[in-house]
Formats: structure tokens, sequence, C-alpha cells
């Protein structure tokens, strides 16, 4: 019985030893993978578990082990692939830099020329009307020069405003200034590029004799000048009717034509840059003349006619209100 005894207690412990062999040999690899899952979670993807088996834990392991090697790798593309986009983004900035310089050297630079070109033009048709000469074919052609002068100059003020607005360096002097007057003065600006016997201009001015605004007098004539040459543009035989009105605390400037309307190919992007459906047009007067606009705190809008004949742009402005304008007027 002793004997017995002692043979079921060491087989006991041999039982219990195998146990514990046993346990320690599937608990230590998985201990291990768990260890590795931590430094994965740690960032440390170069972490390696060691493979000491072939069996079904052995496969874990490696399966384990592959897995951080295709993320290590698909990590590192990415890196290799945002460094390449990074260079290609500086690469297109510094390309932008260098074109906005080109830009803006070319546009000062239209300048020079085009100046005397306009004011010599302009004084031997003074000296012609002071003489009393008769229209002749070189008056024609003076008008031709000095007219095309002046596109080339509203060009180049044109492509240094888009440079400015696209930079964000666009400055506004505002000023209190009659948005009356400066319709008014717009439209006698514009009035001789108006065939008189085929358009009819009309300006339906607002009850009150001024309405005040805060605002940059020279930028806001540009877009109402704007405006006005696009309605003339299109306007070969009908009306173009220009409509201001005083809207609770704001000014609303209209101006209605009886032309080609707008087409449907640019009517979605009527305000973007280089968007026209003239082929003398460079597209960026609407783009400007919002631009103004919105930095005036105002909005502006286009769209066909419902009769189907012509198009209206509008805009709209914040009125000065009356203390304020006494201030800026004390202050002045």
């Amino acid at each position: 019985m002793i004997i017995l005894q002692i043979f079921l207690a060491v087989l006991n412990i041999g039982i219990l030893v195998l146990i514990l062999y046993l346990v320690s040999r599937i608990l230590k690899p998985i201990s291990e993978l768990t260890q590795g899952t931590r430094e994965i979670r740690k960032g440390k993807l170069s972490y390696h578990v060691e493979q000491k088996s072939d069996d079904e834990l052995g496969e874990l392991t490696d399966s384990f082990n592959s897995m951080i090697n295709s993320i290590r790798g698909y990590i590192e593309e990415q890196r290799r692939l945002t460094d390449e986009l990074k260079t290609a983004n500086e690469e297109i900035q510094q390309r932008e830099r260098m074109k906005d310089e080109f830009i803006n050297v070319a546009a000062h630079e239209m300048r020079t020329p085009v100046q005397p070109i306009l004011g010599i033009s302009e004084l031997l048709k003074s000296m012609r009307h002071e003489n009393n000469l008769p229209v002749t074919k070189e008056e024609e052609l003076l008008d031709m020069i000095i007219n095309n002068a002046k596109r080339l100059l509203l060009l180049q003020e044109n492509i240094l405003d888009v440079s400015r607005i696209e930079n964000k360096l666009l400055k506004l002097n505002k000023e209190q200034c009659d948005l009356v007057e400066i319709i008014s003065t717009a439209i006698q600006d514009v009035e001789n590029q108006i065939d008189k016997n085929m358009v009819e201009l009309r300006y339906k001015q607002t009850e009150a004799n001024s309405l005040l605004v805060y605002a940059d007098r020279a930028k806001l004539t540009q877009v109402v000048s704007n405006l006005l040459n696009n309605a003339i543009k299109f306007t070969q035989a009908g009306s173009i009717t220009v409509d201001v009105v005083k809207d609770d605390n704001k000014a609303i400037v209209r101006i209605k034509d009886t032309g080609t309307g707008i087409h449907p190919r640019v009517e979605s992007k009527l305000f973007s840059k280089f968007v026209t459906n003239s082929s003398s047009g460079t597209g960026l007067g609407l783009f400007i003349s919002k631009s103004i606009v919105e930095a005036h705190g105002g909005k502006i809008s286009g769209s066909n006619n419902t009769n189907g004949k012509g198009a209206t742009f509008s805009f709209s402005l914040p009125l000065v209100e009356l203390d304020v304008a006494q201030n800026i007027e004390g202050n002045l």
C-alpha cells in the first residue's frame, strides 16, 4: 500500500508537471503575441515575434509577423507618396509665384508703351478739332487707335486686379460717397459707345436725391462700368435700363438689357474667371466686379429676363446710416 501510494503521488506530480509544461508551451507564444501587440500599438513597427514551433500557434505567429510587415510596407509607401506629393506641391507653388510675378511685370510694362500712344493720339485728335478740320479717314483711324489703347489699359488694370484678388491684396480706399452720383458719372462715360438710333439708355433714378455708401469710389465706378459695358456689348437693339432703389438699409442697382441674354453654357459659372461668351472679352470683368462688391459687404447676381429677351444684373450695397454719416463728416 505504501509503494502504491508513493507511485500514485509520483504519478500525480508527473501529470502536474506535464500539465504545467503544456500550459507554458501554449501560453508563452500567446504572451509573446500579446506583448507584440502592445509594442505595435506604441508605434514600434520593427518589432518581430520569434516563431518557435510549426503548430497552429507557430502559424499564428507567422501570420502576425506577415501582417506587421505588410503594415510597415504600406506606411513606408504612404510616406514616400506623401513626400512626392509635398515636392510636387512645392513645385506648383513655385510655378504659381513665377506666373504671378510674370503677369505683374507684363501688366506694368504694358502701360509704358500704351500711355504715350493714347496721349499722342488724343492730342492729335484735339488739334484737329481746334483747327476745325473736317472728319476724315485719318480721324477715324485715330479713334481706332484711341479705343484700342484704352482697351489695352483696361486689360492691364484687370490683370492686376485679378492678381491682387487671388493673392488677397485687394485694397479699398473707402470713403463716404454718393452711389447715385457714381452711377450718373458711369452712364455719361459709356453713352458715346451706344448707337442711340438702335439702343435707348434709360436711367430710373431713386426718389432720394442721394444714396450714401461707405465705399471705394474708383472700385465702385469700375463695377458699374463693367456691368454697363457688358449690357452694351450684347445689346444691338432695344434698350438698357439702369434702376436704383433703396430697400431698407441697402441700395440695389439693376442693369437690365434686351440683348442676347446669358448663354446656358456660361450661366452656372457666370462670375468665374475667364468665363465669357464673347469673342472679344476676357471674362475678367464679372469676376472682378463680384470680388469688389463682396469686399464691400454686398451681393451681386445675374440672370436672364423672364420674357426671354436680355438679362438683368444687379448688386446691393449697405447704406451708410444717417448718424454714421454725420460722424464721418464730423471726423473729416
